[in-house]
């Protein structure tokens, strides 16, 4: 009997080391903190440009059959690039009556538009569409470089406001 009383009294005893071990798996199951590690593999840049371009227009003059046009030597360095295909896009806000390819100045009616000799797509004519994204190789540079990029200040549907105006663009280049 009293061997009996010693195993059930044993029994009692591991079940509540047993309980107790187990509640501190689940008391530590609880406090456990997921920790997620997230970032972004990236390149070095894969050009370099020759710093902030200003275009100077200079006066233009509309009789709406002719735009100002320039040319404007932008200077691309993609020799560092670590992939050969590589892409770019001229980014701005677009001009109301052609989100597409105008980019609005500070004065109503009045966009300039970029072309790109390069540019073999039917649908843009030549011309760069600023919602769009350009493939390219690094070793053909020189298609989108110096006197390839025409900055033309162009009216639209109506003779514009004379007066002094401002437009931005941002030439963004990328990895393929």
């Amino acid at each position: 009997m009293l061997l009996r009383y010693c195993v059930s009294t044993l029994k009692m005893l591991m079940l509540t080391i047993c309980s107790g071990l187990t509640l501190n798996v689940y008391a530590i199951d609880r406090n456990r903190v997921v920790v997620n590690v997230t970032g972004e593999m990236v390149y070095p840049p894969p050009c370099t440009i020759n710093s902030v371009v200003d275009v100077d227009l200079g006066d233009v003059i509309f009789d709406l059959t002719n735009a100002s046009f320039i040319d404007l030597p932008v200077s691309i360095n993609c020799a560092a690039a670590r992939k050969n295909q590589l892409t770019y896009a001229i980014r701005g806000e677009g001009m109301e009556g052609d989100q597409q390819y105008v980019i609005k100045t500070s004065i109503e009616h009045l966009g300039v538009t970029f072309s790109d000799a390069g540019n073999t797509d039917e649908e843009d004519g030549g011309r760069v569409n600023i919602r769009k994204t350009y493939n390219f190789d690094k070793n053909s540079v020189p298609k989108i470089r110096v006197g390839a990029f025409h900055f033309t200040a162009i009216p639209f549907e109506s003779k514009p406001i004379p007066g002094a105006f401002t437009a931005v663009a941002t030439l963004e280049i990328g990895y393929q």
